[in-house]
């Protein structure tokens, strides 16, 4: 019976360095700063070899979004090979019960193999 916590009151939280719940995953500071931290332009030359983008959508065929579109093109730019791969699945970190992701295990398993 405790009012929602507030984006602000959760990003205090974790920088006082408490950790947190967010819908059923614990997450921390550090995790959240890293994340944050992420300038895809610094990282134009990531890599000479090859980078397999995997994005949840919300329906099959649909394209990634924008922000993540901008952030392929800026890799590619910067001599980077960038596969995309788009899944849809059911959105796991919105459901209470356990759920699998099959276009998710398809992908990672097709390119482990």
């Amino acid at each position: 019976d405790l009012p929602p916590e507030t984006t602000k009151e959760i990003r205090q939280k974790l920088e006082d360095g408490e950790d947190v719940e967010v819908a059923g995953y614990t997450i921390g500071g550090t995790l959240i700063r890293d994340i944050e931290g992420i300038d895809i332009a610094r990282m134009r030359e990531l890599t000479t070899g090859r980078i397999h983008w995997l994005e949840h959508v919300t329906e099959t065929g649909k394209e990634i979004g924008v922000a993540s579109r901008k952030a392929v093109d800026l890799l590619v730019q910067g001599g980077n090979r960038v596969d995309v791969h788009p899944f849809c699945d059911p959105p796991v970190w919105l459901i209470h019960e356990r759920d699998n992701a099959p276009g998710l295990l398809n992908i990672t398993s097709g390119l482990l193999s």
